[in-house]
């Protein structure tokens, strides 16, 4: 057999000596076929004249594009042919060194090949692997290919570098399958290159070369099977049960019908070919200028985006007039073609490459929209949270340019969310396969950043601020329950300070700026208002002192309004949440614990000392879905006046230290600390006072030491 005879001609060259030398004069006969073909594929002019081929051979001008790209894939296979051939020979070659054994010396062939001095051009002085013949060899191609590609891609100035770059999806593709099929077609290549290939027995020779690993023998070659007698050679009865086992392991597994992409992306014969920065080897060059060229495709209508509005004056000189254009519907459209038509080339019925290289395409998408982002921010018109509404709770000019720029950006994102299935699945419906799908999540998921990125762009200069905005009138509004509204009067119009004064802006927030936004913005809005607006109401109402059974009522009811105004808020949001689960339910779980603690009684017995009703409050369900400064304050209503409040301590009045312990964007963590620091501090000096002589005591005397006990205990159940 063929595998024989080259085991044969080996022998011959050991005998002489020569073995090394025979070795790499081989070698290097498959490097130049290998260059040959590459050559002959970044010919450059075969490369100028494929658009005018393509023109001559298509049948409508519509067509040439396909055209082309049939053309560029038949070179790519050619090439890769070629490829196949060279490195099929070394490879084959490396297998009977590795398997071939002098019957005398008993050294292995490879053995001796690597005791020798690698040519200076396949040396790797960075290589860390054992010896592998193979390895050098393609190490050395792929820096040939990477020369022979930068030869091309700076040939006449650039002039080459749209059509070369033009060639990387078809020539991933080939590249992707001639890996495939080395895997394939050669399943022991690990366990060669690992040292782990079955050797011959203990008196050497040639069996080894009758495995059927090797799949190099022709059809009719005799196998043991056929012939008995080959089970009785001078090797076989020599082999250990170690190699055996080996030998009969392979024969059990066989070759893969398919390589898998995960298996080809992982070897090391893919690594080296796609290579890196640093070693710029292999298809590298080619892959940076088609991602270049990818890109600037892509970002070339951003020129034209968010252009300044300028004007001419009197004089004839151009002014800035004002808020910057906002670019039409049709012009974002073409960014979904033109992010669709990127996207399309790592179809191979449509591009001609292959589905893995959707994700570093992706990549430049979500390049051109971090520009775009730019862009639209510095298209807003930077006016703030102070300049967003009006007196009325309608929006300014300045709020509704922002408002047009993030319709845009909505629109850019539902182009990106749709882009992978219409590219990947729609046009083949309803026959698809696995692959297409799974080519449209990878680049759903490659797309990811850009669309996170626009979330945040959005909420950071347009939602935000106007939330800030909002929410900072709203507090003006709930700063007013101090002015009397819960004291003990028979006006129930007065009383219902929710339902009067709040339900009202609510209504005119959803219908004059929520009913203007895209729905998902509309429910972020939405949510972060209704979760500002629970905290500052109870914030508010935990320091309203003295508080009486009717104002208990008053305030129990107007909790219950505000719930449902809020409810209606986000429902009009437009968002799929419901008020409890906003910011994971809490600030609806504390609006409905305020409730139950509007109404605790655990300070009726006088005979409970403060330590009991303190550990008695503690076990109260609702306590865990308090803040421990909104039950400190409450406590505040039933202390003696010796003990000032919060706010009194600080001398400020009670809605400028509850914005101390809710922010505009609606976080509450941030003042606990400030609060309790500010309880005992009114502790110290409540003591203080009622050592005094004379001193009169109203109110009950065990809220201080209750508080000292209570408050310690509740921060630290809030930081875990």
């Amino acid at each position: 057999t063929a595998v024989q005879q080259l085991g044969a001609t080996l022998q011959v060259y050991f005998h002489l000596a020569e073995l090394p030398v025979a070795v790499w004069k081989a070698v290097d006969f498959a490097h130049r076929k290998a260059e040959e073909a590459t050559r002959g594929l970044w010919n450059p002019s075969t490369l100028s004249g494929l658009t005018e081929q393509a023109r001559k051979q298509a049948k409508d001008s519509r067509m040439v594009a396909k055209k082309l790209i049939q053309l560029r894939l038949e070179l790519a296979e050619t090439w890769c042919e070629g490829i196949s051939e060279a490195t099929n020979s070394v490879r084959n070659l490396q297998r009977v060194l590795t398997r071939k054994t002098d019957p005398e010396s008993r050294k292995v062939f490879i053995d001796v090949v690597a005791g020798n001095p690698v040519p200076i051009h396949y040396e790797q002085p960075k290589s860390k692997r054992e010896f592998s013949l193979f390895a050098l060899f393609w190490a050395r191609f792929c820096r040939t290919l990477s020369e022979i590609l930068n030869e091309v891609l700076e040939h006449d100035h650039g002039k080459l570098v749209d059509d070369v770059s033009a060639f990387y999806p078809s020539v991933r593709s080939v590249s992707k399958n001639l890996v495939g099929q080395l895997h394939e077609s050669l399943p022991i290549a690990a366990y060669e290159e690992s040292g782990a290939a079955p050797t011959a027995g203990i008196l050497g020779g040639s069996l080894a070369l009758d495995d059927s690993f090797l799949q190099l023998a022709s059809a009719g070659a005799p196998t043991q099977m056929d012939n008995p007698q080959a089970a009785h050679s001078a090797d076989s009865w020599t082999q250990t049960r170690e190699t055996a086992t080996a030998s009969s392991s392979y024969a059990k597994a066989g070759a893969p019908s398919s390589a898998l992409s995960s298996a080809i992306f992982q070897s090391s014969q893919w690594k080296v070919l796609t290579s890196n920065e640093e070693e710029c080897s292999g298809l590298y060059p080619l892959q940076k200028a088609f991602l270049e060229a990818c890109t600037e495709r892509l970002c070339k209508p951003l020129q034209y985006m968010f252009p300044e509005n300028i004007a001419l004056d009197d004089d004839g000189v151009p002014v800035n007039s004002g808020l910057s254009l906002l670019p039409s519907k049709y012009d974002v459209q073409r960014f979904d073609e033109n992010i669709r038509e990127e996207l399309s080339l790592a179809d191979p019925k449509e591009g001609g490459g292959e589905f893995t290289a959707v994700t570093m395409i992706a990549e430049c998408v979500v390049d051109m929209i971090s520009q775009f982002c730019v862009r639209a921010r510095n298209a807003l018109s930077g006016s703030g949270d102070d300049n967003y509404l009006k007196a009325d709770w309608t929006m300014t000019e300045a709020l509704q340019h922002d408002r047009k720029v993030a319709a845009i950006m909505y629109t850019l994102q539902t182009y990106l969310k749709s882009g992978p299935e219409k590219t990947f699945v729609a046009p083949y419906r309803p026959s698809t396969s696995h692959e297409q799908e799974q080519a449209a999540q990878m680049c759903l998921a490659a797309l990811q950043p850009a669309l996170d990125e626009i979330d945040n762009m959005v909420a950071e200069v347009i939602l935000n601020p106007l939330c800030r905005a909002s929410n900072r009138r709203l507090a003006d509004v709930m700063a007013t329950m101090h002015l009397g509204v819960y004291v003990d009067s028979g006006d129930d119009d007065h009383s219902a300070f929710a339902q009067n004064r709040l339900a009202p802006i609510y209504h005119t927030i959803a219908e004059n700026i929520l009913s203007k936004f895209p729905p998902p913005y509309a429910s972020v809005v939405a949510a972060n208002i209704s979760s500002y607006s629970i905290y500052t109401f109870v914030s508010n109402a935990a320091l309203i002192r003295p508080l009486s059974e009717t104002a208990r009522l008053h305030i129990t009811q107007d909790l219950a309004d505000l719930e449902l105004s809020l409810e209606q808020l986000v429902m009009k949001g437009g968002g799929s949440i419901h008020l409890n689960q906003i910011r994971n339910g809490k600030p609806y779980s504390e609006l409905r614990s305020v409730r139950q603690m509007l109404f605790w009684n655990g300070l009726e017995q006088r005979s409970k000392s403060s330590q009991d009703i303190a550990k008695g409050l503690l076990r109260e369900l609702w306590v865990r879905d308090l803040r421990p400064s909104t039950i400190i304050h409450f406590l505040f209503t039933y202390a003696p006046s010796l003990l000032s409040s919060p706010h009194h301590t600080k001398r400020v009045k009670p809605e400028e230290y509850a914005e101390k312990l809710v922010t505009l964007d609606g976080e509450v963590n941030h003042g606990e600390e400030d609060a309790w620091m500010v309880t005992m501090s009114c502790c110290d000096s409540y003591q203080q006072r009622a050592t005094s002589a004379g001193a009169t005591q109203d109110g009950d005397s065990r809220i201080s030491q209750i508080l000292l006990s209570l408050g310690p205990e509740l921060l630290r159940r809030r930081r875990h």
